[in-house]
């Protein structure tokens, strides 16, 4: 094999002819990692040509142009190479992320939303020009476009630089009342972006009348904006301040600060809620979304209500606050509304999916107890795509395997994007077959077929866990279902924060759980591994009194998190489901819900594992609410 790496001094340096497409090696991944991360673009501008991996090549490309943007973004020659790059990769992610630093670094010296107007419509087509937000605003600076168009494209978007260009040049000509204004300065600074908010008030002063902005309220958006990273911080300089404000602005801020208040299970934070509640509607959904949480953390339905009925449409739209919706309207004894949102959602494979089909099961008019799905292998036909030969997924393998991920994700989801569904389960089998599990449960579920469930939940490591499911009286489907959302599988992968292998323990977890010398521990052993995470997962559920739904959450925030969050949820007469949705992390919840699904799947498969054996909806709906039977 062709080697084309040289070392030059400290620094290695590719010199020689190529790096080939089939001869790469994870060293070349690697080394080009390093070139990266040492910000070494001189030495990649010169490999460009040498090339032969379009994945690699690609990665170079992007990296390389991305640091040009970022330095000066404003010269012919900048311009060039993008326009180049979006006619190669017109449907590429890396596309899309390079035009978003284009504006962003842009914004930082042009002066006129026209010279950004005249780089947006001369860049090339692609198929995400028309839903980049940032570029559709651009489009409409300078039109005449009626006031609920206007509203549609900015609001909520306060922080994208299009955006916030069309919003400056409709407060210029003094279109929109004040108020509308003002929201935009909260909202923006509710997002993190303090900076646009002070401008929008300053520019209101100077076009509008002085008085129109009342009396602090920069004030206002400096603590909304502290308020989301430091909520103490924002309490003690609100309670300075208090008697500054206005009855709207106290009112906005007890709620603003309510919610950031339940970030940290504050016991100020639902009084507070309480107090500025009257300003709900004002605020934007991400605010609304936390007051609907803290609602249900509480069983309190009409507050919930109170936040769903300002929820904009697309809030509405989301599976979790249409089930929400319609246990409160069940609750409130109109039944066949709450039925037709519950049957809407029966179809999906989610968790909210699970919990509205056993809403639906206790009706005798609609019945689900006879759906399936298959274990067994799909019969796939005979094509002609051979996986082991095929250069481009093997890049992308070794991106992946070298824990690149934010360029492996992109290239992955490139790479799959037209495949058929016989494509996808034909790709999902081969990665299953050479061990590569996480991407074969990806391919599977891209597939969205039902004959794809075997690829979707794998059952590797089985013996190994049975054996430590034993001797920690854990049951295996919940490690199982456990893993499968920690690592997919992939016993060599280690997180950002140090978490090692299939189980995603820290070291110092591990040594504290296995009792052993640190030279004895090595946890990208699947073996080893899986013992001490059931061990600790074991530790977790005696502490938490066999309530699966609080140990998961611990095993993924912390034990003393999960403790706050059941202190506070214990005082009221709410369901486990309840307190899912009420988790104020959206990682934690989130992998709380796929974890008990998964877990459930698993608890199914493990009971009578055969394979030609259908595995029935119903069963696993049973599993469900046993898991949810507790907390």
């Amino acid at each position: 094999m062709d080697k084309i790496i040289v070392s030059v001094g400290l620094f290695f340096f590719l010199n020689l002819t190529t790096i080939q497409t089939s001869n790469s090696s994870n060293s070349d991944v690697d080394h080009l990692k390093n070139l990266i991360n040492q910000k070494q673009f001189n030495k990649l501008e010169k490999l460009k040509g040498k090339i032969e991996s379009d994945v690699l090549t690609r990665w170079v490309h992007y990296e390389t142009l991305l640091h040009a943007i970022t330095r000066n973004p404003d010269t012919p020659l900048v311009e060039k190479k993008l326009h180049e790059f979006i006619k190669e990769n017109p449907d590429h992610q890396f596309s899309e992320k390079l035009v978003k630093s284009y504006l962003k670094n842009l914004d930082k010296i042009v002066r006129s939303s026209e010279h950004l107007k005249n780089k947006v419509m001369n860049l090339p087509d692609a198929s995400f020009k028309d839903t980049l937000t940032s570029v559709t605003c651009l489009k409409n600076t300078g039109l005449e476009i009626d006031p609920e168009r206007f509203q549609k494209l900015v609001v909520e978007n306060e922080t994208s630089i299009g955006c916030q260009w069309l919003i400056k040049e409709w407060l210029s000509k003094k279109r929109m009342e004040e108020r509308f204004y003002i929201d935009r300065a909260r909202y923006s600074a509710n997002s993190g972006d303090l900076k646009f908010s002070l401008q929008i008030l300053d520019l209101l002063k100077r076009r509008f009348d002085k008085n129109v902005v009342k009396a602090n309220e920069s004030l206002v958006v400096k603590i909304i904006h502290k308020s989301r990273r430091n909520s103490r911080g924002a309490y003690r300089l609100f309670k300075n301040n208090e008697k500054k404000f206005s009855s709207q602005q106290k009112s906005y801020l007890l709620l603003q600060l309510g919610t950031a208040f339940f970030g940290i299970t504050h016991s100020k934070s639902w009084n507070l809620l309480i107090q500025g509640l009257d300003s709900v509607a004002q605020h934007p959904s991400s605010t609304l979304e936390i007051v609907a949480r803290m609602a249900l953390r509480k069983g309190d339905f009409k507050v919930f209500y109170q936040a769903y009925t300002s929820f904009p449409d697309e809030t509405k739209k989301k599976d979790n606050w249409k089930y929400w919706e319609a246990v409160r309207l069940y609750k409130k004894g109109q039944f066949s509304k709450a039925k037709e949102q519950f049957h809407d959602l029966t179809d999906k494979q989610n968790f909210y999916a699970y919990l509205a089909i056993s809403q639906v099961n206790k009706s005798k008019e609609y019945k689900t107890n006879n759906r399936s799905f298959v274990l067994a292998n799909p019969i796939l036909s005979e094509n002609n795509i051979s996986w082991a030969k095929n250069d481009y997924l093997k890049d992308i393998l070794k991106l992946f395997k070298s824990q690149t991920f934010s360029i492996a994700l992109p290239e992955w989801r490139f790479f799959i994007k037209d495949f058929s569904t016989h494509e996808l389960l034909s790709l999902a089998s081969y990665l299953s077959d050479v061990e590569i599990y996480d991407r074969s449960i990806s391919a599977a579920i891209y597939s969205q077929a039902n004959i794809g469930f075997k690829f979707r939940y794998p059952l590797v490591y089985k013996d190994a866990v049975i054996k430590a499911c034993k001797g920690n009286n854990v049951p295996p489907w919940l490690v199982m279902g456990l893993i499968r959302q920690e690592s997919r599988f992939n016993k060599e992968i280690k997180s950002s924060a140090g978490a090692i292998g299939l189980m995603q323990i820290l070291p110092k977890t591990a040594l504290e759980t296995y009792n052993k010398n640190q030279s004895e521990l090595d946890l990208t052993s699947s073996t080893q591994n899986i013992y001490i995470g059931t061990k600790y997962l074991t530790k977790l559920l005696k502490q938490f009194n066999g309530s699966i739904p609080l140990s998961l959450a611990a095993y993924n925030a912390g034990p003393s998190r999960a403790k706050k969050w059941h202190a506070d949820f214990s005082k009221y007469n709410t369901s486990p489901a309840m307190f899912i949705e009420s988790i104020p992390f959206k990682e934690t919840r989130e992998y709380v819900q796929t974890v008990i699904i998964s877990s459930a799947i698993y608890e199914e498969l493990f009971a009578d594992i055969m394979l030609e054996r259908r595995i029935k909806k119903k069963n696993i709906i049973l599993n469900v609410n046993e898991i949810l039977s507790k907390l």
